[in-house]
């Protein structure tokens, strides 16, 4: 793998983890997992439509997509500082 292709890997990464911290991933993740939660009630209730293995689906999804980024910026050592401290 070339230089400029493992930059640009790095920089998507950084764009899609938005520095975030670990936290931040976390409770991302558990807040989109819970509104996929509320959708999968409302399907199944009201809807009455089964949508158990698009919702696993999905819940990996977002897991994923939460920290994987996170956990490559963290091996590569490449994490932006938090810049919320900036008074």
């Amino acid at each position: 793998m070339s230089m400029n292709t493992h930059n640009s890997i790095i920089t998507r990464f950084q764009q899609m983890n938005d520095g975030r911290g670990l936290m931040g991933n976390l409770f991302g993740a558990i807040c989109v997992s819970c509104a996929l939660g509320l959708a999968f009630m409302f399907c199944r209730n009201v809807i009455k439509a089964d949508m158990h293995s698009l919702t696993r689906f999905m819940l990996i999804l977002v897991w994923l997509y939460f920290l994987i980024p996170w956990l490559v910026l963290r091996i590569t050592n490449t994490l932006q500082p938090n810049n919320s401290n900036n008074g």
